[in-house]
């Protein structure tokens, strides 16, 4: 029982008096008022849309097709928060009119259905709802909320400005005042998209490749928490959208549960996919036998990232018989002095024969010496052998120099 008295009753629904139950909960709908369009992106997402339009008309206009809400759904909008089993997008709905509210309009009208089956829905309070023929033909779902005039464009604003960051997998249909909402994702062999077991998302390079992965949840296309935390294999920037996530009760946080693992795992795996495209890539051999990852240029991208989870990985000898970690051990993430394609594992073949790694600030293109011996032209470079070779490293860089000298 809560300090109030209300009574919890299955997946936080309320058994006490009906208004007072929705003051409570129009607090903790949503952090602020103006996220309402948050939740009414979920609806639309929900409900099948694949258009969806937000626009100011005397107010704030949302319109959007896919399924339509029934007269029997209009009738109590909120009931969805009070049931044990409901349709995901009523709870949406419900949330999002009560988010709205906070933000004192003086009307919010929701109008959808087909021909005679098209209904309109009033609110001016928690209190104050009414149901009646629709007064805009057709057969999208729209939603008008319309605020005193001094305050309907700083309202409105505030909600679009809200909800533009959020908008993370939503269907390409959907527009802000013109503007896409989903993010551009050109696709690249640093980017990929996955879907399984009713999940979606997109992987990409991390911003930092030594830090940890940064996770974006995502509930029916719409953003709702950003993590960050380390996955195995290979950290990304990630958005994962499931709309089975559960949230708390301001809809601010994902709860921590088998959902999110489950989310995270799917997350995890696709890094690990966006890792072996890249090793193979790399790897690629030419007609003539070279091998592409020679040329650093075309993959400046993905060496770090790349660099770093090679690191990672091959920290220790594989005793596991991994797929994974023997393609890395192969893929060349290195040059030669002679701009050879080089791999940790020719290193480590290299220290096992001689004793030693021996790298060269310099090159010698055209004469090969005795020995593999890897270019370390910047720091970035002599870290990377510095991680994995440490003490063995031996820098060679005065007989490579003469080497280049010879005629």
């Amino acid at each position: 029982m809560s300090d109030d008295g209300a009574v919890l009753k299955g997946s936080g629904s309320f058994r006490v008096d009906r208004e007072r139950a929705l003051e409570k909960l129009a607090l903790f709908a949503m952090e602020r008022g103006e996220y309402f369009l948050q939740a009414l992106g979920r609806v639309a997402v929900a409900s099948g849309a694949k258009t969806l339009h937000v626009m100011r008309h005397k107010g704030l206009e949302v319109r959007f097709d896919g399924e339509p809400f029934g007269a029997e759904e209009l009738k109590d909008p909120y009931a969805a928060l009070f049931a044990e089993r409901t349709k995901p997008r009523n709870r949406h709905l419900a949330v999002g009119l009560l988010t709205c509210l906070r933000t004192r309009p003086t009307l919010i009208s929701l109008e959808s259905g087909e021909g005679g089956a098209r209904r309109r829905l009033e609110l001016r309070s928690l209190s104050a709802e009414t149901v009646g023929p629709a007064t805009t033909p057709g057969g999208d779902t729209i939603l008008r909320v319309k605020w005193p005039f001094w305050k309907s464009w700083s309202n409105g604003s505030a909600a679009i400005k809200a909800a533009e960051p959020v908008m993370a997998l939503v269907p390409p249909g959907f527009f802000i005042e013109g503007r896409a909402a989903l993010p551009p994702f050109p696709q690249g062999p640093e980017r990929r998209e996955f879907a399984a077991d009713g999940r979606r998302g997109r992987v990409t390079l991390p911003e930092n490749p030594t830090a940890g992965s940064v996770v974006t949840f995502c509930v029916d296309g719409v953003a709702v928490q950003t993590v960050e935390t380390w996955l195995p294999w290979a950290q990304v920037r990630a958005w994962v959208d499931d709309p089975g996530l559960s949230l708390n009760a301001s809809q601010s946080a994902v709860v921590e549960d088998e959902r999110r693992r489950a989310a995270l795992d799917a997350v995890a795996a696709a890094g690990r996919d966006l890792l072996v495209g890249a090793a193979q890539l790399l790897s690629m051999q030419r007609p003539d036998g070279s091998v592409v990852g020679k040329d650093w240029g075309l993959f400046a991208p993905l060496l770090p990232w790349l660099r770093e989870a090679c690191l990672s990985l091959l920290k220790f000898p594989d005793t596991t018989g991994e797929a994974l970690t023997s393609e890395l051990r192969k893929t060349p993430i290195l040059l030669d002095v002679c701009y050879g394609a080089l791999s940790l594992g020719a290193l480590e073949a290299a220290r096992a024969a001689d004793g030693h790694v021996a790298f060269s600030r310099s090159p010698c293109p055209g004469v090969h010496p005795p020995q593999r011996v890897a270019w370390a032209p910047d720091q970035e470079t002599k870290d990377v052998l510095n991680r994995r070779f440490g003490a063995d490293l031996k820098d060679v860089t005065p007989l490579i120099e003469s080497l280049a000298r010879l005629p």
